[in-house]
């Protein structure tokens, strides 16, 4: 690999966003009602930050009908036949939602909540790094790999956290489809590509990047989509499997260098190309000792993998 692509939420990040505060252009409780109506019906971390929320403002959820959702973009659905959704500022577009819907330049996530034509307010949310995120990114860096974070959230936002862990690029504001897009435009320039993620929205790339890593904590689909699944929830493991699997490969090379060694000397020798010189023949009990040194040897080296710190 040359070349490591990483989601945020839930990677990088925490993946247990809070509402840190929100903005209700009208009164009363439709906002929160309808974040409430639709985001229960989702399993994104986003979605369960905004439940908890609700529940906390003791807010009313009602009944919603053709209810769908557009990875990495948001949901929508019908209440009492008016159409409401809850999404991200590209979404809300494509749904129509466009008044009073401004692109809002914070270093947090932002969710807005629309109505028929119109955006009612929007939550900010703030998902801290995980404690091992940067170690993550350094050890990945000092193997001699890109690593090149791709989110669906704001500019802003991956700005910053692109900053925090000295990441060599990123890419904000990207759906799934334009994930996969990034792999296959980096694969068509050279590069192998390694692709680290936990959600639904990451199972294309998974699937199309050269070795996909998914978290532990990941989503069913990231998980079956993906060439590794880490035993723990921390990207320390990906360069733990890349720095395991080049030393692997490094000891499988010692190990035919040794083995061809061994054959290159010592079958001449059995077949008697000494003897006209030295009427010497190899004796079948040194024969089979040398064979049996030659796989003690292998398994010895072989073995020296599980003495090798892989931080």
């Amino acid at each position: 690999l040359t070349t490591i692509v990483v989601d945020k939420t839930g990677t990088l990040t925490n993946g247990k966003p809070q509402v840190t505060s929100m903005v209700n252009f009208i009164k009363g409780q439709p906002l929160l009602e309808i974040a409430y109506s639709l985001e229960r019906l989702s399993e994104h971390p986003l979605a369960q930050a905004v439940v908890n929320y609700c529940e906390e403002q003791e807010a009313q959820h009602q009944v919603v009908t053709q209810f769908s959702i557009a990875p990495g973009g948001g949901v929508q659905g019908l209440i009492d036949d008016v159409a409401v959704a809850v999404g991200n500022y590209d979404y809300m577009q494509t749904q129509g939602m466009t008044k009073n819907l401004k692109a809002l330049d914070f270093a947090e996530t932002i969710i807005y909540v629309g109505r028929q034509d119109q955006v009612l307010g929007y939550f900010s949310l703030f998902d801290g790094l995980k404690v091992d995120s940067l170690a993550a990114v350094e050890h990945l860096q000092s193997l001699g790999l890109k690593v090149i974070m791709l989110t669906g959230d704001n500019v802003a936002t991956a700005s910053q956290v692109a900053t925090q862990l000295s990441l060599d690029d990123f890419v904000a504001g990207v759906a799934p489809d334009a994930k996969l897009a990034h792999i296959h435009k980096l694969q068509a320039a050279g590069e192998r590509v390694g692709m680290v993620g936990d959600g639904i929205n990451d199972a294309l790339a998974l699937s199309a990047a050269d070795v996909g890593f998914a978290m532990s904590q990941g989503a069913d689909v990231a998980i079956e989509s993906a060439d590794v699944a880490l035993l723990s929830n921390s990207m320390l493991g990906v360069g733990r499997a890349i720095k395991l699997s080049r030393l692997t490969l490094r000891n499988i090379y010692q190990n035919l260098v040794g083995a061809f060694a061994y054959n290159i000397l010592l079958i001449p020798v059995a077949a008697g190309v000494l003897y006209p010189v030295m009427h010497q023949l190899i004796n079948p009990v040194f024969a089979a000792m040398a064979m049996a040194a030659s796989s003690v040897t292998v398994v010895l080296n072989a073995n020296r993998l599980r003495l090798i710190a892989l931080e």
